[in-house]
């Protein structure tokens, strides 16, 4: 059996790249937990804030948003780190090589009726 790593290791263009990838999946597997627990975990809670472009932001959206953020600015990696829910970028570590772009949980309001979510993110080399 092939596990990521060793397909990132075997096809990915750089060390850089597939540690960031496997953050995105680290991060992306914390989510999916979370939404399998759903209300139990108190996540679908109503809307908690709003952002500049007055797009709703759910609870869920806010914990993806912050998970994926922190582990993404921590990536030696990452010299930048910029969210569909946020209105500016944040900077990360000055070595990094990367700039992430991503949406944490893109259909996140079809949750309540059991339509697919997932996490998109897109690189770019500084």
């Amino acid at each position: 059996m092939t596990t990521l790593a060793d397909y990132l290791n075997q096809h990915a263009t750089s060390p850089a790249l597939n540690d960031v990838i496997t953050t995105v999946t680290d991060v992306g597997k914390t989510i999916s937990q979370l939404l399998r627990k759903g209300a139990l975990a108190d996540i679908l809670a109503k809307p908690v804030t709003k952002t500049s472009k007055a797009k709703i932001r759910k609870k869920l959206d806010v914990l993806a948003n912050d998970l994926l953020l922190d582990a993404l600015a921590k990536n030696t990696h990452c010299a930048g780190v910029a969210s569909e829910e946020l209105d500016d970028a944040t900077p990360a570590n000055d070595d990094g090589s990367l700039l992430v772009l991503f949406d944490p949980l893109d259909g996140s309001s079809n949750i309540d009726i059991n339509m697919a979510v997932g996490t998109i993110f897109f690189y770019l080399t500084v």
